[in-house]
């Protein structure tokens, strides 16, 4: 049992979900692959599925902006999220490069297997570009025109069509590529492979146009360049600008997606860790990187509901998209999303039990640890070292529960307090953005927890009020059994609260018509008039609790909807928000809780909480008991229900 090798398990079903959309040559909508860190999303793409989707007419590029490109299991911490500020995000540039050079080798082999050509090429960015301006300048660079030519040159141009051009430009740049140098990316000059003289020209061709595309797209970046560094001074917005640093490897997904054949060419693209790219850092001479993000999603799903694209699988470990991306980027279905927790208990125990623990050692593991694939890894990885060996021959009479307790320790020095103190650093980020009027008045309304940050700069004041804030937000979930709902109301709430005024609601509309009603609500001040037309829409509030209705001004009856980005007080908290940033926490869609990604984790929260408390001076003790008793928090009433675990 000791010397087993560790095993990819299969997962049938969500590898049956995977494969069924994968083998659609194009698809309408990016599927998103999202779970908690360690559930084993990595694992199950790399030593599963990915061998598979290189196979026949199967081609697939595989990015991973966390790890490398390598098809290999990467060795990097998967605990720690990487906008932790304890890790050093990568540049936008680097991820860029990354995201082109993996989509440019499938254009490669797309050409290679005459799937896409130069007219391709061609149609393709003349689709979307003005691209005549351009090509003069790379002619002219081409041709060392004299200065004095160059303006009558560029008149007599002018009225050459865009086409002409395109082959002009091409043949300009076919002196500076020699034709050894296409033949090896292509690889016509492997042993046994043979190709006609009319076929390399073709082919050579179409490399040479998706070199002068690049070169096109370069030019009207650098066109932008300056656009580029005052958009940064100023921290502003732009949809055009924001399009001209995605253009490329949007232009290749179009060309991928629209050269796709069933059974002949079926190219694919899986990104894995996708929300480093909104966290990544960048200079003056690109836009931000969230930018960069919010425009490379929202052409890929243009391009999926106009044209259909390519199958694309996103995968990540971030709870924003569970939950918060369908709001953001305009409504639930607009992605393929699929969650996934890893293993419950009886499932691992099937697995693990007899073939690499005994049932006592899994009563210990899934009692401190759980059932998350990553721990019961990391343990059997350590029990088979010479350290667990040594330990248990000790004479102290050690126990299996002291590795798991040694491991544990790991878990807090390694990746918990790092993470918290970034929690810490964000908490002071907000008490100074709250000072200089950078929060909305919504997160800073009466009677929440919050709002009363420091008004002073003092460093280590804003460090005190982010540390009680903290342990306060912590003490609220141990109360709450770190299990809090995101998406539903408080039944006590609905009950004696929301529904009476339905009905109330009801009943007006039927006696004095919408208007009568609608004016009434309005007046007592739990409804407004919505920008959206015949929607009524306002937060109610009860002892802090919020409802988010909509009553539909139609005949029709009336209806609740809870929008649960807006529904909750636990998601306006900065600690909640802080914590989700790092990734201790996760926003699962179903059952929609908040909660720690693990149950060890959940346990390194717990030891955190005691040994702050234990450090605290009686004068922050005391500060920390004011904040409980007068202004803490209470999320009991969002509490999971009875035998979830």
């Amino acid at each position: 049992m000791v010397n087993k090798a560790w095993k990819i398990f299969p997962r049938p079903l969500l590898e049956t979900i995977l494969n069924n959309h994968v083998q659609h040559h194009r698809v309408p909508q990016p599927l998103f692959l999202h779970g908690p860190r360690g559930v084993g999303k990595t694992t199950l793409i790399l030593n599963r599925l990915l061998d598979g989707w290189n196979k026949g007419p199967h081609i697939t590029g595989y990015v991973d902006f966390g790890g490398g490109n390598n098809q290999e299991h990467t060795c990097y911490v998967p605990w720690t999220s990487w906008n932790n500020k304890c890790l050093t995000p990568p540049t936008l540039k680097s991820l860029n490069v990354q995201l082109e050079t993996c989509l440019e080798q499938l254009v490669e082999k797309g050409i290679s297997l005459g799937a896409i050509g130069s007219q391709q090429v061609f149609t393709t960015l003349n689709k979307w570009h003005g691209i005549n301006t351009a090509l003069h300048r790379i002619i002219d660079t081409r041709t060392a025109l004299p200065v004095s030519g160059s303006r009558s040159v560029s008149k007599r141009n002018d009225k050459v069509s865009s086409s002409v051009l395109w082959s002009r430009a091409v043949f300009a740049i076919s002196k500076e590529v020699k034709n050894e140098e296409i033949d090896e990316i292509l690889g016509f000059n492997e042993k046994g492979k043979v190709v006609s003289i009319e076929e390399k020209s073709y082919f050579r061709e179409a490399m040479l146009s998706l070199r002068l595309a690049k070169e096109v797209i370069e030019v009207h970046k650098k066109w932008r360049g300056n656009a580029a560094r005052e958009l940064n001074r100023s921290g502003g917005y732009s949809r055009s600008l924001a399009n001209c640093f995605t253009d490329w490897p949007c232009l290749l997904l179009d060309l991928l997606s629209s050269s796709a054949e069933l059974g002949y060419f079926q190219p694919k693209l899986v990104i894995n860790n996708i929300e480093i790219l909104r966290y990544a850092t960048t200079d003056d001479t690109t836009v931000s990187a969230q930018m960069y993000h919010d425009s490379f999603l929202w052409r890929l799903i243009a391009l999926g509901i106009n044209e259909r694209s390519l199958p694309v699988i996103l995968v990540t470990s971030d709870s924003y998209y569970s939950y918060r991306v369908t709001f953001d980027f305009g409504y639930q279905e607009i992605f393929i999303s699929r969650e996934t927790f890893g293993w419950t208990p009886p499932e691992a125990k099937l697995h693990m039990v007899s073939d690499y623990f005994s049932e006592s050692e899994w009563k210990v593991i899934v009692e401190v640890l759980g059932s998350n694939p990553r721990h019961i890894s990391e343990i059997y990885t350590l029990k088979q070292s010479s350290y667990y060996d040594q330990i248990m021959q000790d004479s102290s009479g050690s126990t299996f529960e002291d590795i798991v307790d040694a491991y544990l320790a790991y878990l807090q020095v390694t990746v918990v307090n790092p993470a918290m103190d970034s929690v810490l650093f964000l908490m002071q980020k907000f008490a100074v953005d709250a000072r200089d009027g950078k929060i909305s008045k919504d997160r800073l309304q009466f009677g929440a927890p919050w709002r009363h940050p420091p008004r002073t700069d003092n460093p280590t004041v804003c460090l005190e009020w982010a540390k009680i804030q903290l342990m306060d937000f912590v003490h609220s979930l141990v109360n709450a059994e770190f299990g809090v709902c995101h998406s539903i109301l408080s039944s006590i709430f609905c009950v004696h609260v929301l529904m009476p005024l339905l009905i109330w609601k009801k009943w007006a509309i039927g006696k004095g018509g919408v208007s009568m009603a609608s004016s009434i609500v309005t007046n007592f001040g739990f409804g407004n008039k919505s920008p959206r037309g015949s929607v009524l829409q306002k937060r109610f509030q009860f002892f802090g609790w919020k409802a988010s209705l909509r009553i539909d001004a139609s005949l029709t009856g009336v209806r609740l909807n809870y929008f649960s980005d807006y529904s909750l007080e636990i998601l306006d908290d900065p600690s909640a928000t802080a914590m989700l940033e790092v990734g201790l926490l996760y926003t699962q869609r179903d059952p929609p809780y908040i909660r720690p990604i693990s149950r060890g984790i959940e346990r390194c929260l717990v030891r955190w909480l005691v040994h702050e408390r234990m450090q605290m001076s009686f004068l922050q003790s005391f500060r920390y008991m004011w904040q409980r008793i007068i202004r803490g928090r209470s999320y009991r009433h969002l509490m999971k229900e009875a035998g979830y675990k």
